[in-house]
């Protein structure tokens, strides 16, 4: 599991996830394209966790709640 050190959020959603995600260096992008899960923190706290998971989906990034 990598951490990005880059990725933000420019607004968030309701489904305790973000629209997008932006900031993603070219090997996290790659990584999350592969399979791998990455994920960053700093997001608006929702049931005791500030971090997400990006996924790629339709060509775009987006943050969705971690996999527990």
């Amino acid at each position: 599991m990598l951490y990005s050190q880059t990725a933000r959020c420019a607004r968030w959603g309701a489904e305790k996830g973000a629209r997008r995600v932006s900031g993603l260096t070219r090997s996290e992008r790659e990584a999350v394209r592969n399979g791998e899960e990455v994920r960053f923190k700093g997001c608006p706290e929702v049931d005791g966790t500030t971090e997400r998971r990006i996924i790629f989906a339709g060509g775009r990034f987006f943050a969705r709640m971690p996999k527990e």
